[in-house]
Order: structure tokens, then sequence, then C-alpha cells
């Protein structure tokens, strides 16, 4: 079998304890010219 499902699974997982965790990490490099007030706004 491919280790491709099971990385992807990995992935989702991943993604979910990411958006579940509360914002204080800080944005990734690619979104760090973006304005992150709406994103504070709309998670505060």
């Amino acid at each position: 079998h491919r280790p491709a499902n099971r990385y992807l699974q990995v992935q989702v997982r991943i993604g979910d304890i990411i958006s579940a965790m509360p914002t204080y990490y800080p944005p990734p490099a690619r979104s760090r010219g973006r304005p992150t007030r709406k994103l504070e706004s709309g998670r505060g």
C-alpha cells in the first residue's frame, strides 16, 4: 500500500488541530503581508 493516503490523513488531522488552537502562533510568512486584523477580529 502506498503511504499517500496516510500522509493525507495526517495533514487533515494537523489542519484540524491548528484550526482548533487559538491564534497565538504567528501567521505564516506567506500571509505576513496581508492584514491579519480581519482574521483576529473574526476569531475574537
